[in-house]
């Protein structure tokens, strides 16, 4: 065991693809950078409550002068990761900051968010500077350990094969929400909006995605069929660009896979390997393990939504870190009402005054984030010198959801006050209600923002 484990992580390899893909990697963090200020910016910084994510409730989101400082230093450290200058250094930095801004808020969290934020937690450990980088432009670069392609590597395999298993179900199998997403398409002109709204395409796209992520890291592993690989590869995720608001996730999903290419990199780039040094891992013992440990984790963590009775997408209990990713169409309504220690009703709470539509949705889909919410919601009141004769605030929700177009549901049992729970990371919250698993609605209608913060009967 430890003689093959040795072999799989420390045979020497080329250096050439992976400092190839920190020079891919380094200028997309900086496009990932630019592109999300305007988030920030002109969204989140009015916001008046954040949607921590649990165990990090401390982080806080900085002023907006020091948020312009931390942006700024991110794209020239993404530079520096770029061209190899203060590797390890700059390369930390990076994921300091792009951690941080990550977890100010659980409104913009996303899939390819915690991809990037695993690519780049192991950036500073791996060799990627040996080649194509400052430090080495005077000097020959050294052989590097398998292991710096193959933690990426089994993440982008993780990735894929999760996603297939959450298709699994028989929403995804009959070609919901398929059906919905690909209806009126009317910017692609009318043949192609005929062809995409067809029960046929519908159930191919279905059927190919699930297949698609099933066998696709598979098939990158394997040395004859990768190149094969591409063929499906390419065009599914140009595809997804054109049809799905995911940002440079496709793109993303496409240059990584120039790490399963290294030999052929190294013959393109005319690296002899048998001329270089070989680059001496220090300290195997802790490498070797700390790597079994990490992705042992990252195999077992995403099963934790098997633990919870009832739908994930319903409930919300293990749905991120899972990459459960465009798996199901959700929308919601709410309404917050307020009451003092007599029962008395004060009126409702102006959603839009303390949140913005992401964070929104994000309370909908997450219902247990609605307790710290309503805690916080009773403490600005008591706090407030115009309410002296309010001793206590009752808060109850009601808070709507479908899934798949399905007729909408309370969620919330709408009798609880929430601000007399307490809020549990692990446990299954009673006031969350249980799933009707009702037929799904033929005609589709998406409502919007204002449309969401109002009380459906």
């Amino acid at each position: 065991m430890k003689a093959k484990l040795d072999k799989i992580f420390f045979t020497p390899v080329s250096p050439v693809t992976l400092g190839f893909f920190r020079i891919g990697f380094g200028l997309i963090m900086i496009y990932q950078f630019y592109s999300i200020q305007p988030y920030f910016f002109e969204s989140l910084i009015y916001s008046n409550y954040f949607i921590k994510y649990d165990f990090f409730e401390w982080v806080e989101l900085a002023t907006e002068e020091n948020l312009h400082l931390i942006f700024n230093t991110a794209i020239v450290f993404s530079f520096f990761v770029t061209i190899g200058l203060f590797y390890r250094l700059s390369s930390f930095i990076v994921f300091l900051i792009w951690s941080y801004l990550v977890l100010t808020d659980l409104g913009h969290n996303n899939n390819h968010y915690y991809l990037i934020g695993m690519f780049l937690f192991f950036l500073p450990f791996i060799q990627a500077n040996q080649w194509g980088s400052i430090k080495n432009i005077s000097k020959k670069s050294k052989l590097i350990p398998a292991w710096n392609y193959l933690i990426f590597k089994l993440l982008i395999l993780i990735l894929y094969f999760y996603g297939a298993l959450a298709k699994m179900n028989k929403d995804w199998l009959t070609g919901y929400p398929l059906k919905y997403w690909l209806h009126g398409r009317t910017s692609f002109g009318e043949t192609i909006q005929t062809f995409l709204e067809s029960d046929y395409t519908v159930l191919f796209f279905s059927y190919y995605g699930l297949f698609f992520d099933l066998l696709i890291g598979f098939v990158l592993f394997h040395k004859k069929y990768k190149y094969y690989g591409l063929i499906f590869l390419i065009p599914f995720h140009i595809l997804n660009h054109f049809l799905w608001p995911i940002g440079v996730f496709p793109w993303f999903s496409i240059f990584v896979t120039v790490l399963f290419f290294d030999k052929e990199l190294t013959k393109l780039f005319k690296y002899k390997m048998a001329d270089r040094e070989v680059y001496i891992q220090k300290q195997k013992v802790f490498v070797k393990w700390g790597l079994v440990l990490f992705l042992s984790f990252q195999v077992l963590f995403p099963l934790r939504q098997y633990l919870y009775s009832g739908q994930t997408n319903w409930h919300g209990y293990g749905e991120f870190f899972a990459w459960r990713m465009m798996l199901t169409d959700k929308q919601g309504a709410v309404r917050v009402r307020l009451y003092n220690q007599n029962e008395v009703y004060l009126g409702e709470v102006s959603m839009s005054g303390y949140i913005n539509d992401r964070q929104l949705f994000k309370l909908v889909y997450i219902p247990k984030t609605f307790v710290p919410f309503c805690k916080f919601i009773e403490k600005e009141i008591l706090s407030d010198p115009r309410n002296t004769k309010i001793t206590d605030v009752k808060i109850y929700v009601d808070a709507f959801k479908t899934i798949n177009n399905r007729p909408f549901q309370r969620v919330i049992d709408e009798k609880i006050d929430l601000t007399a729970l307490d809020y549990s990371v692990i446990h299954k919250a009673k006031f969350i209600l249980p799933f009707k698993n009702t037929k799904i609605k033929e005609g589709y209608n998406t409502i919007t923002f204002d449309e969401m913060l109002r009380f459906m009967n």
